[in-house]
């Protein structure tokens, strides 16, 4: 009866350490993730990408890459052949801090392709800090939001 009531005492610290172990623990969250320009509709302004890039380390990013599809509003792939945008960028992030990153989608598209864009399967695969160590996103799943 004592082990027992042992093992059910313990019991929630036992789960704890499994959930906890199952989760994915990524060095950054994204949030505020849009698509403004001409071809946006909201605007005359070259088409961009823009979101937030919340650094959840206690190191400083300096250089990141990422990669998305982007649509137009009725789905026609309107990006590189392959359907996805692969993009490095080098930008400072201190430490549990967060910043606006815009990305100029005219490197990506050719024209001024009409209607609302959409953006998917948006992803950062890779981080450098500016102390030399390097994050890779070996499951290429996608980043958590805020």
């Amino acid at each position: 009866m004592n082990c027992i009531k042992i093992i059910i005492a313990f019991l929630p610290v036992i789960m704890s350490g499994c959930i906890s172990v199952g989760r994915e623990n990524y060095p950054c969250l994204i949030g505020q993730i849009e698509v403004s320009g001409k071809a946006s509709g909201y605007g005359h302004a070259d088409p961009e990408l823009s979101f937030i890039f919340y650094n959840e380390s206690i190191n400083t990013v300096e250089q990141f890459f990422v990669i998305f599809s982007l649509y137009r509003e009725d789905a026609e792939d309107i990006g590189q052949n392959t359907g996805y945008i692969s993009s490095m960028h080098t930008e400072f992030i201190g430490s549990y801090s967060s910043e606006e990153v815009r990305i100029k989608l005219t490197d990506y598209i050719s024209g001024d392709p009409p209607g609302v864009w959409q953006i998917e399967d948006f992803c950062i695969t890779e981080i450098k800090y500016t102390d030399g160590s390097v994050w890779h996103n070996t499951r290429g799943s996608r980043m958590l939001y805020r």
